[in-house]
């Protein structure tokens, strides 16, 4: 039944039952989900399942002062010039790690570091943590084209609102 249900473009599921996912737009009999694109991570995944949800915002490309020359190990300030990029407007939980690990495409975390938070109970919408680069990319690849990692210049361009030049980008003030 494997080799019949695999030649049709399906899966087993744990009762045995054939899933044939069409990615058309329409839930069919055995499909949890079908929102009719190849896009993991928008709360349906490929194959017809329930995957993370999560909000993807494009970032206007532009010119800044990437660095401080106030700060040590942000020398020197340069300035940047990034194109147009695509960056998940909030962090990867532990529950939206769990469904790629879950799909057989990402490694769990490492639980062997004191704070990792991935094998605790009540941890799911924690930030994911412990995972290493390799294992950052495995997600992004397994959420789908064009999703790539935000290298350290487009992570900064973020966090200072498009470049601009503010203290505290994610607070008016700090509250010590």
């Amino acid at each position: 039944a494997q080799i019949d249900c695999e030649a049709q473009g399906g899966t087993l599921n744990d009762n045995g039952d054939c899933i044939i996912c069409n990615n058309d737009g329409t839930v069919d009999d055995g499909e949890v989900c079908d929102d009719g694109n190849a896009f993991n991570c928008d709360d349906c995944t490929n194959d017809c399942q329930l995957g993370p949800r999560l909000d993807f915002v494009l970032m206007t490309g532009g010119q800044f002062d990437m660095g401080d020359d106030s700060i040590k190990g942000a020398k020197p300030a340069h300035k940047v010039i990034l194109d147009n990029f695509w960056i998940s407007r909030q962090e990867i939980t532990n529950q939206d790690y769990e469904y790629c690990v879950n799909a057989g495409m990402c490694s769990e975390p490492s639980n062997r570091e004191e704070g990792c938070t991935y094998h605790d109970d009540d941890s799911g919408l924690y930030p994911v943590n412990c995972v290493n680069w390799k294992q950052a990319v495995e997600f992004a690849h397994w959420c789908g084209t064009p999703l790539n990692l935000p290298t350290e210049a487009q992570w900064e361009y973020a966090a200072k609102d498009q470049g601009d030049t503010i203290e505290y980008p994610t607070i008016d003030a700090p509250n010590c």
